[in-house]
């Protein structure tokens, strides 16, 4: 698929951008899991839920951040192999993948296993799909997850 694939990758200091990249999304996947493991008394939702929610540390910014880091390790990986059909094909399908699981099986289950505790809002969010005013938070939530990467990456 490489030959296939006219898009270049949009870096210019490759090593630089994969090794940021990476670092951050180890970073923010052994603190997640270390949150859980020590505050939710549990491991990552599909193989050992914890009991507790979590909604301090990094889960405090994101509130999927083991899914968000490896999308950071396979983008990083990406653009350190140079690997066109890694960042243009496989890295976007494994970050909708689990934002599908997100959305379609995480949420709901967190809703009926965590009900008072559940409302929980972190700095960086998609906002809600309902007819609502959006509020500063949520616009800048937006800037910082859709706007900068499109700025750094173009």
């Amino acid at each position: 698929t490489e030959k296939l694939i006219v898009l270049s990758i949009p870096t210019t200091n490759s090593i630089v951008v994969s090794l940021l990249f990476n670092f951050f999304g180890i970073v923010l996947i052994i603190f997640a899991m270390l949150e859980l493991w020590f505050k939710g008394d549990g491991l990552p939702m599909n193989a050992y839920p914890p009991s507790k929610l979590v909604v301090t540390g990094v889960y405090k910014i994101f509130s999927h951040p083991i899914y968000i880091g490896s999308s950071l390790i396979c983008f990083g990986l990406s653009i350190y192999y140079e690997s066109k059909s890694g960042f243009w094909f496989v890295s976007p399908l494994l970050t909708l993948s689990w934002i599908s699981l997100v959305y379609g099986y995480e949420n709901e289950d967190l809703k009926q296993r965590f009900r008072q505790e559940y409302t929980w809002k972190t700095l960086l969010n998609i906002p809600e799909n309902v007819k609502i005013k959006c509020e500063c938070a949520d616009i800048i939530s937006i800037y910082c997850l859709v706007f900068l990467p499109w700025l750094i990456f173009y």
